[in-house]
């Protein structure tokens, strides 16, 4: 357990992350690019899906509310994920955020409203990294997996506390390709 410093809870407890909009995207073979973007994100979590193909593994689910998000993407070719969101009031959050792939073809970012990256490779951090800290400011976290790559991906939820509709499938490629 990370233990923070007394003087720092107070800071901690009174920022909050709102989430502020996201965009999906999907490249499925021979076929133009779809999106999806969200500008309105409700206090209550809403569920997402971009798989315009039911019979290919390529979409993606997302549910987002508000103060957190998960979300599993699958190529066949390309599957994008951008969200924008900013830490309100006080100096600095923690923040429980973390990506697991099956594939070699997966990158998260996070970056902050100037440009600087902030978390260079999320999935560097492993699922049980200590919660990242935010000081106040704007932030996209950007996720992309290409070909067969398939990535489960959250913040603001831990991720033992999640459950996807294509968590199945990422467990069967598990499998079998382990």
């Amino acid at each position: 357990m990370k233990s923070i410093p007394k003087y720092l809870w107070s800071e901690i407890e009174t920022a909050q992350l709102q989430i502020l909009q996201a965009e999906m995207l999907l490249w499925l073979p021979k076929q133009p690019q779809i999106s999806r973007q969200i500008f309105h994100v409700s206090q209550s979590s809403q569920v997402y899906n971009l798989h315009p193909d039911p019979s290919a593994i390529g979409g993606i689910n997302l549910n987002l509310c508000q103060k957190h998000f998960h979300a599993s993407l699958s190529g066949p070719e390309r599957a994008d994920l951008e969200i924008e969101c900013i830490v309100h009031e006080g100096s600095t959050m923690t923040l429980p955020i973390w990506a697991v792939a099956q594939g070699p073809e997966a990158e998260v970012n996070v970056w902050d409203s100037f440009g600087k990256l902030v978390v260079p490779d999320l999935l560097a951090r492993g699922s049980d990294a200590p919660d990242l800290r935010l000081n106040a400011g704007k932030y996209m976290i950007i996720a992309s997996v290409t070909g067969t790559t398939t990535m489960v991906l959250g913040a603001g939820v831990d991720m033992n506390e999640v459950t996807l509709p294509q968590a199945q499938s990422v467990r069967r490629r598990l499998h079998a390709t382990g």
